[in-house]
């Protein structure tokens, strides 16, 4: 079953954006009643870290994790997950198979078919019914989000900025406001220190992280927390993958009177997490993170600086059509190589050209040959998640392939023929 097939049964958004039918639904059939405890995760930037975060410490503790995210990055079924791995193919389609009836009896009922992403929730639900824990990122906002279906043991606020401001509102508070609503009545909310006092959450920080020191595919740090002290390495990069792991770390301990984590777990979780197009480096000179606002842009060029690698890189741009191209361009660095990552959402390659006064490149392919022209810079690619991870797809068989006919492992000295 592919993700265009589904999409003509389900569409991609509502003309109102609401979730009122959906909750209602579920709630009728009692369609959360084999769900395990769950935490839902919200906010601006951050949550498909903290997803992964947690997921992994929980894993590690030998937990049955679900996870549910959002968006997909090459494949619609990685919105699911078992234990860090996206469902199959045949079990995905067993299960729509086996949910056909209710699909059908929930657009009798309100005279729409069920979106892609309420249905994509439909099918989590089955699968997490044997789960120990279920981790739920939000969609765009929290008031009319689908995910409001669920009723978390805990819901956890990342830092919240502007972002879709065409639907959650134009101001910080607007989009807080919105945001908060995901919460249902006595629920408890984990935020960032920085975000205690506006989203009114109750919990104490007990986590303390001091950033020790960065390399080039890791970064260290102390934590000192209730679950253990130490020095601990991760392969997350960006000191502002300290405030989603100090997060992720809160809720451990939020949670420890019903799911256990040792130290020894939790540290061994941070080790080993990975978040692929985040700060992701697939070369040693490229780059991969799928930023897409003021605030995610901000902490690439953070990362950049701290790194050195500012002034001698090359950026590959795409960009949705309902993002700021002027938003971008106070950001990015002189030249950017633009592209469309074959997507009418985006901006032509042409476009982004001429506003950014960058070159317009046709295919990943040239993306790849001109940044081959000079082998000395390093390549960072941005401005979408989906962006990001087609190209990035695209780099590495075009990097395997040139490895096997350059005389040098992972040089990008010679232009590839």
């Amino acid at each position: 079953m592919q993700y265009r097939e589904l999409s003509k049964k389900h569409p991609r958004s509502l003309k109102i954006y609401e979730n009122r039918s959906i909750q209602e639904f579920f709630e009728d059939f009692g369609l959360l009643s084999r769900m395990p405890l769950s935490i839902v995760i919200a906010g601006t930037n951050g949550k498909g870290s903290v997803c992964r975060i947690l997921e992994e410490i929980y894993t590690c503790q030998g937990y049955r994790v679900g996870t549910f995210v959002t968006p997909h990055l090459l494949d619609f079924k990685e919105r699911i997950r078992l234990n860090g791995a996206s469902i199959s193919s045949q079990y995905f389609e067993s299960i729509y198979e086996q949910s056909k009836g209710l699909l059908r009896e929930f657009e009798k009922r309100y005279g729409r078919p069920m979106t892609f992403f309420e249905m994509m929730i439909l099918i989590s639900v089955e699968v997490f019914s044997n789960a120990d824990l279920a981790i739920i990122e939000v969609g765009l906002g929290g008031t009319r989000d689908a995910t409001r279906v669920f009723n978390p043991e805990l819901n956890l606020f990342t830092s919240i900025s502007l972002d879709h401001c065409h639907i959650l509102g134009n101001t910080i508070e607007q989009i807080q406001k919105e945001k908060l609503g995901i919460l249902k009545s006595g629920a408890k909310i984990v935020t960032t220190p920085e975000q205690q006092e506006q989203l009114g959450a109750s919990t104490e920080t007990n986590v303390e992280i001091q950033y020790l020191v960065s390399e080039s595919y890791w970064q260290k740090f102390l934590l000192n927390s209730d679950l253990g002290c130490g020095e601990i390495r991760t392969n997350l990069l960006g000191e502002y993958q300290l405030q989603n792991i100090q997060l992720s770390i809160q809720a451990v301990i939020e949670l420890s009177s019903i799911l256990n984590v040792s130290f020894e777990n939790l540290t061994r979780a941070l080790n080993q997490v990975k978040h692929p197009c985040r700060l992701e480096w697939i070369h040693p000179r490229i780059l991969i993170d799928g930023s897409h606002n003021l605030e995610g842009w901000s902490k690439l060029k953070d990362y950049l600086v701290q790194m050195d690698l500012m002034q001698n890189s090359q950026w590959a741009v795409c960009l949705k059509k309902t993002k700021s191209i002027t938003q971008l361009s106070n950001f990015i660095h002189t030249n950017p190589l633009c592209f469309n990552p074959r997507n009418t959402s985006f901006y032509t390659s042409k476009k982004l050209a001429q506003e950014l006064s960058g070159k317009a490149c046709f295919s990943f392919m040239q993306v790849f040959d001109e940044w081959c022209r000079d082998g000395s810079k390093t390549l960072v690619v941005t401005g979408s998640l989906l962006g990001a991870a087609r190209l990035k797809r695209s780099l590495l068989k075009l990097l395997d392939r040139f490895e096997k006919n350059a005389s040098r492992k992972y040089s990008a000295r010679t232009r590839i023929t």
